[in-house]
Order: C-alpha cells, then structure tokens, then sequence
C-alpha cells in the first residue's frame, strides 16, 4: 500500500542530505501507477519479480554498486533476503514480527524488546521513535465544532475490509451537518467509491472523493476528525494534532486487538 511507499519517500529525503545515491526499484508492470505519485524519485522499473530470489535481482544489485538494501513490503520472500544477506547490507521495515533474514530490521510497536528479538547477525530497533512518515503541520484548531471528516482505508484503499464500518458511517453522516472526504489511491478504487455511495444514499455533495498525493499529509491539520486503519496516515493524522477514530481491519500480528494499542 501507500503506507510503505510514503515511509520510503521520507527515509529517502533523509539519505538525500546524507549525498546517497538512492534508487526505487519497482517492477516494470506498476510503471504507470508509481509514475503518477513519485515523478521526483529515482525510480527504476525492472522486467522480473521482485519478491522472490533469482540470479537476475543479484546481477542488478551488482551491476548497479549497491551496498544496501532496505526492504518494506509484504509480499517480499522471507527466503530473498537470506540470500542477499551474505552480499549487501539488508535492512527490513517490519510490520509483523516476521523472521526476518536482515541485518537491521525496524519495528515501530512499543511492546516490542530489541533486547529479546536481536540475535548475532541481525539487530532490532523497535518503539514509537522509528516510525516513517511525512511531515504534517500541527492543527491550532480551538472550535470543538465537528465540521469535516476524512475517512481512508489505508494505502492500499481496503475499504472491502472495513464495509460495515464504512456503510454506517455514509448512512449516519449524510444526515449530519459536516462534510465528509474519502480517500483514494486508484481510478478502480474511486469508481467503486461512486457506486458505493450512490446506492446508499444517491448523489450528495457532502460526500467529496480525493485522490491521494505525496502532499496530502500537510493537509491532514484541515480535519476535524480522521477516521481508518492504523498506518502512517493515522500516524501522521496524530502529529497534525487532529483526533482519530481508528480501528483493525483483520487479526493478524500486526493489527491482532491484544497489540492495537502498542503499535506505536
């Protein structure tokens, strides 16, 4: 999702400063989609899979001098890493308290003890001090009044995982006096949004659907209330000082309901 992404954007802005030469490695099938949010990254689009090991992602890596690579996604193989491990300098943004095979790997929950998860050849740094995100302007806002509301549904637009909680709020909210923006990442994700919409309560101006962009976390202050997902917008909403309403979408290690709480 875009979570991943936007921590990878602010991490790169930091390496920048730093004079390294950063690169985004992408397969060559997200082209046109990656292009639409990071015109100003190095971006380079590769014609096999990067998810799992294969002569071709060393040959790159080689070819290219990389010294080391930082990984922050789900579907990457546990197994790539372990292969890479004895070649370049691998860290891992971690999510789930997944085995990793790196040699640093991030954790942004605050019940986590690096202490208890480092093991020779491999260190983890964990807590609320290593969370990723943009910057965001801090809300000086005194009226209590609720007057606009931003629901997401992550950066991958999962509002399929969250349909009760979406379907209510559109019902309650079109009777309420407040304006109310939806989040989007994709031209499917907004058509599906419309549909949605238009069969709950018809055509509402109330109701105004917004493309995601690289900035958008400057504007989060504007809210009054954000609602979704735990992830970098609800961390990024916190540091706009704007109240959030968030919630789990599944059970899993990272959003199970005994940890929601120590995410970070």
């Amino acid at each position: 999702g875009f979570g991943h992404f936007t921590r990878m954007t602010s991490l790169s802005k930091k390496f920048d400063k730093k004079l390294f030469d950063v690169i985004f490695l992408f397969e060559l099938k997200n082209k046109k989609f990656i292009q639409s949010y990071g015109k100003d990254l190095n971006c380079k689009y590769l014609p096999f899979s990067l998810e799992k090991y294969s002569a071709q992602i060393v040959k790159y890596l080689f070819q290219n001098l990389v010294e080391i690579v930082i990984f922050d996604s789900y579907y990457i193989d546990l197994k790539l890493e372990k292969e890479l491990y004895k070649n370049f300098f691998l860290v891992s943004i971690d999510d789930k308290i997944l085995k990793h095979n790196s040699h640093m790997v991030f954790n942004s929950r605050e019940d986590l003890h690096s202490s208890e998860l480092s093991k020779p050849g491999q260190k983890w740094f964990t807590g609320k001090k290593f969370i990723l995100m943009n910057k965001t302007k801090k809300s000086l806002r005194k009226n209590l009044t609720i007057k606009k509301i931003l629901i997401h549904a992550g950066g991958s637009s999962a509002y399929k995982l969250l349909d009760n909680f979406f379907v209510n709020s559109i019902k309650y909210l079109s009777n309420q006096n407040v304006i109310v923006d939806i989040l989007y990442t994709n031209k499917s994700s907004y058509y599906k949004l419309k549909k949605k919409i238009n069969y709950l309560i018809g055509s509402n101006s109330k109701f105004r659907l917004l493309k995601f962009n690289h900035n958008f976390s400057k504007t989060l202050f504007n809210y009054d209330i954000i609602s979704g997902p735990a992830g970098t917008t609800t961390f990024e909403a916190m540091s706009s000082g704007v109240l959030n309403f968030s919630f789990p979408m599944i059970d899993d290690e990272r959003d199970s309901m005994l940890s929601w709480n120590l995410l970070g």
